[in-house]
């Protein structure tokens, strides 16, 4: 019984090999979110690919060998893996000593830059996206005139309709999500991408001629691996036999 549940988990992991064999990492170290993101891309343009976990929870991502070089260049072009999530509260730890309020307040307008990069990235338009804002360090109750606020918005994006709605869209949720900041302050600059073409045409199917023997020897090496499989588990059979008889 033992050799037969051996022979399966050999079978198994033989299989693995077989569906792995003719794939390259195209990523290596993601999270999750970031392989999923990944992987979304490629999809989106008929490259079919598979995640697997690596070190210490991470996740890489795999392509055929045939649309390595389609898979790297679209992955390019899209600028991925984004950045990971930011959290506010971890630049804020229970624990933690702040340094100072200068400190405090700097670190808390980084996280709330890089929270709204994040969410104006959900758009499906955006390709890429910058914020930067402009708030000063300073106790502003203990300035005579404190500076207005301002916030900035670069965006590199896929075609638009009409780009002057969708700035003023970004403009007036900026406008919601900051109330004391005026509209006249807030300042997008969008600049187009020009979309990659589908890669679906140019990836051409293989050749009858080299993948006919790939199959054929893939089918051959199972078929043995199988065969052995099959001749240990009669062997053993055998020996328990008549090893019986001589008891």
């Amino acid at each position: 019984m033992k050799l037969l549940t051996t022979g399966k988990k050999c079978l198994f992991i033989l299989l693995m090999l077989l569906l792995t064999a003719c794939q390259d990492e195209v990523l290596t170290g993601l999270s999750e979110r970031q392989a999923n993101e990944v992987i979304a891309l490629l999809e989106r343009y008929h490259i079919p690919a598979t995640k697997s976990h690596g070190e210490k929870k991470q996740f890489n991502v795999r392509v055929d060998q045939k649309n390595m070089k389609q898979a790297i260049s679209l992955i390019a072009d899209y600028r991925l893996p984004s950045q990971d999530d930011v959290e506010i509260d971890r630049f804020f730890p229970t624990d933690a000593l702040v340094a100072s309020p200068r400190a405090e307040k700097a670190r808390l307008i980084s996280a709330i830059e890089q929270k709204l990069q994040q969410s104006l990235l959900r758009l499906d338009e955006a390709v890429e996206v910058r914020v930067h804002i402009s708030y000063p360090l300073e106790d502003e109750s203990r300035l005579a005139n404190p500076p207005d606020k301002r916030i900035s918005v670069l965006m590199l994006h896929r075609p638009l309709d009409d780009a002057t709605i969708f700035a003023n869209k970004i403009r007036l949720f900026i406008l919601n999500s900051f109330p004391d900041v005026k509209l006249e302050n807030i300042t997008v600059v969008l600049f187009a991408k020009q979309e990659p073409q589908p890669y679906s045409a140019t990836i051409q199917p293989a050749d009858p001629s080299v993948r006919g023997p790939l199959i054929m020897a893939s089918s051959g090496l199972l078929l043995a691996t199988l065969l052995l499989i099959f001749i240990g588990v009669r062997l053993y059979k055998r020996r328990t036999s008549d090893a019986s008889r001589k008891s």
